[in-house]
């Protein structure tokens, strides 16, 4: 199993999530993103003016974005080293 972290969930990052959600061996464990909090973002995974509505249900609560049953940690971190993607279930590497 792979587990993804993403640092930016602009339009490519939001694409990316909603390409590669439904593969066997990826896990997204946490999404980091400064121009909006959780609620926005997942609004916009949820909603895509050029892709249309995304199939999978998506919310958000406080400080996490949920994928059906798929708890993922975010966060709003201008600086990505402030950034604990060890503590978000990924290895990181240089």
């Amino acid at each position: 199993m792979i587990k993804v972290a993403i640092n930016g969930f602009g339009r490519m990052g939001r694409l990316a999530l909603r390409e590669a959600y439904d593969w066997p061996d990826v896990e997204f464990v946490h999404i980091n993103e400064i121009a909006t909090d959780a609620a926005g973002s997942a609004h916009l995974l949820h909603f895509d003016s050029a892709h249309g509505r995304w199939w999978h249900e998506v919310e958000a609560e406080g400080s996490t974005i949920q994928i059906e049953d798929q708890v993922i940690s975010y966060s709003s971190n201008e600086a990505i080293a402030d950034t604990n993607w060890g503590g978000a279930g990924c290895g990181c590497r240089d």
